[in-house]
């Protein structure tokens, strides 16, 4: 690193002397402060995994991008791990900034592909009828709530920021798990149906054959770039599929 900036001759001795004080927050703040003053359009903490509760202050404090830089000591732990099987490759490979923002943001990505209806639609607000209530940030099925109630269903519409309120659609249930290259083509992907025993979700029901749901498939990634793993998550109610939501990870492995 420092002959690639140029600095090896001039830091020498102890890096006390001209980097921060790794056991204090305040000062990084006051650091990410004078760099947005001083004009930069991010920042970026280094190393990344050891100070994960600066990069979260850093992202509620300033309304700029926040980058992690993972030293090679992390890069050859995460190599390490993939190596002996301790973590999954297919897993830790994300898509760019702006697909994941569209992905892990529920109103986002509805307001994105509310208009794209000629292979899905997007669940609708039935306040007649059984609702999903789910929150606007994140992913898969954590703290989901599943609501009748047509007054409670109207509380959570004054929330519109924190919670997305849809229609409960009975049917079948599709997970895709999809691989695309660093040019964002889709390289595979495995169409399975989901079933429920026992109150547990099993995936099974390999159904690679569904015309409509690989062009669909198809659709989605032309419109947003993706990188690596994603799935996807499709019901289909009264012959038509609606498009419930897209995960930058693989629900299980690919064959």
């Amino acid at each position: 690193f420092r002959d690639a900036v140029g600095s090896k001759k001039s830091l020498k001795g102890d890096k006390k002397t001209y980097q921060m004080d790794f056991s204090n927050s305040e000062e990084a703040l006051r650091e990410v402060a004078l760099d947005i003053k001083e004009g930069a359009d991010l920042v970026m903490v280094k190393p990344g995994l050891p100070y994960l509760d600066i990069i979260k202050k850093v992202k509620e404090n300033f309304k700029i991008p926040v980058l992690a830089y993972q030293v090679s000591g992390e890069y050859s732990a995460i190599k390490f791990a993939i190596k002996n099987k301790i973590l999954d490759q297919n897993k830790i490979i994300i898509s760019d900034y702006k697909t994941l923002e569209i992905c892990l943001n529920k109103r986002r990505f509805d307001k994105f592909f509310k208009s794209y209806n000629q292979y899905f639609k997007i669940p609708k607000t039935n306040l007649a009828k059984m609702n999903i209530i789910k929150p606007v940030e994140g992913r898969g099925s954590k703290n989901i709530l599943k609501i009748k109630d047509k007054k409670i269903n109207k509380f959570f519409l004054n929330f519109k920021n924190k919670f997305i309120v849809q229609e409960y659609l009975p049917g079948k249930e599709y997970t895709i798990d999809c691989y695309f290259d660093k040019n964002g083509l889709l390289i595979s992907h495995l169409i399975r149906e989901r079933v429920v025993k026992s109150n547990v979700s099993i995936t099974s029901k390999i159904i690679n054959r569904d015309q409509r749901i690989k062009e669909c498939i198809n659709f989605i990634s032309k419109k947003l770039r993706f990188t690596g793993p994603i799935n996807v998550q499709i019901i289909e109610n009264k012959n038509q599929l609606y498009l419930i939501e897209i995960n930058p990870r693989l629900s299980g492995s690919l064959s």
